[in-house]
């Protein structure tokens, strides 16, 4: 746990650094799409990952909130809400942490302790000129020591992101 968040402490502080001192004129509300790859560290019980998440319109700065839902291929289920930092690299590229407690079922597969566990995440990616983006992403989920037992996971995902104002357009 303590590496992941150097990494990320790391990761924020280049990315700080190297980000565009003001916003992007759109800048919209996302729905993410992703798949990955649950427990690629360790690979004591590796699944699929499937995740849909909700990326809000920033409220301070680039601070945002996000909420989602993931699933395994072995049943495991994740419900989570937090927050992230969107930090725009040029024109088209963005990396983004983000940070969300949530509650967490094993179906069939690792169990991570307890049912109150918290992800970190690193994305980042390219921004389309339509605000779509296509991102890859490292989380690390971990009960943070609450649990009895705290054997964490990474998840490796892909993820493709279109705006919430698309999205509807392409349903209506």
């Amino acid at each position: 746990m303590r590496k992941t968040l150097i990494a990320l402490g790391l990761a924020v502080g280049t990315a700080t650094a190297l980000a565009a001192p003001a916003a992007q004129a759109e800048d919209p509300a996302l729905y993410k799409f992703g798949v990955g790859a649950f427990d690629v560290n360790k690979r004591d019980n590796t699944a699929v990952e499937f995740r849909l998440e909700y990326q809000g319109e920033a409220f301070w700065e680039q601070l945002k909130p996000i909420a989602g839902i993931s699933g395994t291929t072995d049943g495991g289920a994740y419900v989570f809400a937090g927050l992230a930092y969107d930090f725009s690299l040029g024109e088209n590229f963005y990396v983004t942490p983000s940070i969300a407690p949530g509650l967490y079922a094993k179906g069939s597969g690792k169990d991570l302790g307890h049912v109150l566990e918290f992800r970190s995440q690193l994305e980042a990616g390219y921004k389309f000129n339509d605000q779509s983006r296509l991102g890859m992403a490292i989380s690390h989920r971990s009960n943070a020591g609450v649990g009895d037992k705290n054997p964490g996971e990474e998840t490796a995902t892909l993820y493709y992101s279109v705006s919430a104002a698309s999205l509807r357009g392409m349903l209506d």
